[in-house]
């Protein structure tokens, strides 16, 4: 398994979305949320995706799969996480 250029641009694009809903909720209600949620939503987002991208291979073998997709979600949470999160709170 590994992430394709096509798989790298649809987190980029989640990313993007990702900041403007932040940035959307932060303009608007003033609420900023703690960065352990951001975290927390992030990493729910990258093991989506993961499951999105790797489903069939989790089907085929379970146990594998799990490993595969959790390893893949850190991946993404990490690209998502200097994309959505640095940025919002101007780390970057």
């Amino acid at each position: 398994m590994e992430l394709t250029a096509t798989m790298i641009v649809i987190i980029g694009v989640v990313s993007s979305f990702l900041t403007q809903i932040f940035k959307l909720i932060f303009d608007k209600t003033g609420w900023k949320p703690s960065s352990e949620w951001q975290i927390v939503i992030l990493f729910v987002v990258g093991v989506g995706l993961a499951l999105a991208f790797f489903w069939q291979d989790f089907l085929a073998n379970p146990i594998t799969g799990i490993a595969a997709i959790m390893g893949v979600a850190v991946v993404i949470y990490e690209l998502l996480l200097k994309k959505v999160v640095f940025p919002a709170i101007r780390l970057a």
